[in-house]
């Protein structure tokens, strides 16, 4: 599950990626704004990252948040869980996976445990259907972008 190729980019899977990522958006966009109605501004992980990486170099946020954080958290959650510790049993390791994931994100309520939960869910799901790494990889990096080029320079 490790050997990446462009043989993924099938229409099937270039609709995985595109369906994923609007899922994903809309759960952080939409997590965000109950968020922000309960009094509260950000995810305590968006808080996290934001301290860890206020001034840092531009290139270092987004190769870390936007490439290497959706790369190493697909293998360990989608191709780790799903397709290994888990293969006969698809849909526990799609449900582990998810639970883990959000867990992984520093929940403090369940909103926040939803909005990662939910996207881990999305990549979960997407990769099970195509059996390619790629496709989550690529959600996932979709998702991480743009927050990432907001915080690399100071976008709001």
């Amino acid at each position: 599950f490790l050997t990446p190729s462009k043989d993924f980019l099938t229409k099937k899977n270039i609709i995985y990626i595109l369906v994923g990522t609007l899922i994903a958006r809309t759960v952080g966009i939409g997590g965000t704004l109950l968020l922000n109605a309960t009094g509260v501004t950000q995810t305590a992980n968006d808080e996290a990252i934001g301290q860890l990486f206020t001034g840092e170099n531009p290139l270092l946020i987004i190769l870390l948040i936007g490439i290497a954080a959706p790369i190493m958290e697909e293998i360990v959650f989608r191709g780790g869980i799903v397709g290994y510790l888990f293969k006969d049993l698809p849909v526990v390791g799609i449900i582990v996976s998810s639970v883990l994931f959000g867990l992984m994100h520093s929940p403090t309520n369940i909103i926040s445990f939803l909005i990662y939960g939910l996207i881990g869910l999305t990549c979960a799901i997407a990769y099970f259907k195509t059996r390619r790494l790629e496709v989550s990889i690529a959600i996932h990096f979709l998702n991480n972008i743009l927050p990432a080029l907001v915080l690399a320079f100071g976008i709001s």
